[in-house]
């Protein structure tokens, strides 16, 4: 289903330049995207993360930064990295055991 405004701007661009450029237009929702973490970058994050020297989607944004100058925000990197099935392993810490002190009325 095509809203109004769709409609009104392909009989516009018929009208203008033709068939043919109707053709010639994005279908959808395109949008022309930047790719900044390339394929030989990501290889590289990949193995430091795989290395354990990178535990975080902010450590992994620094290091893009510093070593390949990609500035991007941490959600993008994050992103990034559930589009690409990686998974950040974190050490787990123990957690201190607390000791209960029992209640007395």
């Amino acid at each position: 289903m095509l809203s109004r405004v769709s409609v009104y701007r392909c009989l516009l661009k018929v009208q203008q330049s033709g068939l043919a450029a109707l053709c010639a237009m994005p279908s959808g929702h395109y949008r022309a995207k930047t790719v900044k973490i390339t394929p030989a970058i990501g290889v590289k994050l990949k193995a430091e993360i795989k290395a354990k020297r990178i535990t975080t989607s902010k450590q992994a944004l620094r290091w893009l930064r510093k070593e390949h100058s990609v500035r991007m925000k941490a959600t993008g990197v994050y992103a990034w990295l559930k589009r690409n099935r990686v998974r950040l392993r974190r050490p787990i810490e123990k957690q201190e055991r607390i000791r209960y002190i029992p209640f007395r009325s």
